[in-house]
């Protein structure tokens, strides 16, 4: 019988899959898109890894955003539709109407919930 214990590896333990706050994504880029991916780190303070993340994260915001308007977008032109048929049904009120298009269309921005995942992060 041997009192040899097994060797252990160096340094700290590794952290389970749930302990870890970031995850490990690899991906192949020609040298170009990582130079500007290494100036553009360099400028705003981030390590090349910080950056992807940023920018990856910045074009999904965009997405949802131009979802976010389209949706606006949509809305008011139901609302202009409306008011153009309310229009031809009652001439002598264009003037009325127009006015009140245009509240309706504010009072929908107004409304509208504010997008939490577009606030900046740091």
């Amino acid at each position: 019988m041997s009192d040899e214990k097994p060797k252990r590896k160096g340094g700290r333990p590794a952290k389970s899959a749930e302990g870890k706050a970031t995850r490990n994504l690899t991906f192949r880029t020609r040298d170009s898109l990582r130079e500007k991916l290494s100036e553009a780190a360099a400028a705003s303070h981030r390590s090349i890894s910080e950056e992807i993340e940023h920018r990856l994260q910045r074009s999904f915001n965009r997405d949802e955003l131009s979802q976010h308007i389209d949706g606006l977008l949509s809305d008011s032109l139901v609302k202009g539709e409306e008011v153009e048929r309310a229009k031809e049904l009652y001439p002598g009120k264009a003037e009325v109407l127009d006015t009140e298009a245009r509240w309706l269309v504010s009072a929908r921005l107004r409304r509208s919930t504010p997008l939490r995942s577009l606030a900046p992060r740091s």
